[in-house]
């Protein structure tokens, strides 16, 4: 049966979904907002008309509206979890492409566009291997989003970690390349022009901590992630499922270009660490 399709009350549903990207109508632990139990009310009741008009207005935005029950993992008990998706083909909605994210992980007011960026790529790619390749995880294995755990300081030792090995790699090119190709072969590290100089030309354990810090705040405020309890004392993070949902409709257009389709996430992380080009980008960015 159809009617008089009310727009305003659309309008609330959408603006809210494009605030949050997420609506659940209950939740397995603590409790929904009352918006969201509104919303979630407004949104089971749509008749036919309704949805397709709801779903009109979000996609002329390039938005996809996604609706799961409790046969997906970690959907409460009968309850129904709606996600927006920013549309595959629209670039703002890659994940490396977020302009509020570079701008919160900087660490001063001086920082180049490039060397934020840089840092907001690196940690990003390690944060997915935690994500998908520690548990040998496909992406479009988006059910398994629950399985997708991220401890703080372990993010932060596998960062560090590869900064050595990337500091380790300068060092034995420098040492192998001929003096006159030194400076050449020096600019064609990225990253030790970029995440490895701080303030003092050298990356400490307290810039690597402030970077990871902004960058988990920018994917729990983003509803990528959430923080869960952890015993071990440390911050730990998991998936929801509208970050695993986003990476598996964003993957091709947002991240795979960095490296050829059948290279995984390992070799992207070496090819982002060897072969991004640095020097000139970093002023003009």
């Amino acid at each position: 049966m159809s009617g008089l399709i009310d727009y305003e009350r659309l309008g609330r549903v959408s603006d809210l979904l494009k605030r949050q990207r997420i609506i659940r109508s209950a939740a397995q632990e603590g409790r929904v907002r009352d918006i969201e139990i509104e919303a979630s009310e407004i949104l089971r009741s749509l008749r036919d008309d309704e949805r397709e008009a709801l779903d009109a207005l979000l996609r002329g935005g390039g938005w996809e509206l996604q609706e799961y029950d409790d046969a997906m993992p970690g959907v409460a008990s009968r309850a129904r979890v709606w996600v927006l998706i920013r549309d595959a083909e629209t670039r703002e909605g890659s994940p490396l492409s977020l302009e509020p994210a570079w701008l919160r992980l900087a660490l001063r007011s001086n920082e180049t566009r490039a060397t934020t960026i840089y840092w907001f790529m690196f940690i990003w790619l390690q944060t997915l291997s935690f994500l998908y390749e520690r548990i040998n995880r496909p992406v479009s294995a988006v059910s398994e989003y629950v399985s997708g755990i991220i401890d703080r300081d372990e993010l932060e030792e596998r960062i560090q970690e590869r900064l050595d090995e990337i500091r380790a790699l300068g060092d034995r090119v420098m040492v192998a390349g001929p003096q006159e190709g030194d400076a050449t072969e020096r600019q064609r590290l990225p990253i030790a022009q970029t995440l490895l100089a701080g303030e003092d030309g050298h990356t400490r354990a307290s810039d690597i901590r402030r970077r990871v810090g902004a960058f988990l705040k920018v994917m729990e405020d983003g509803f990528m992630i959430e923080r869960i309890a952890s015993d071990a004392g440390s911050e730990r993070y998991r998936q929801t499922l509208l970050g695993a949902v986003q990476i598996n409709q964003s993957y091709s257009s947002g991240l795979i270009h960095l490296v050829p389709v059948e290279q995984t996430l390992a070799e992207m992380d070496r090819r982002l660490a060897a072969e991004t080009a640095p020097g000139d980008t970093a002023d003009a960015a």
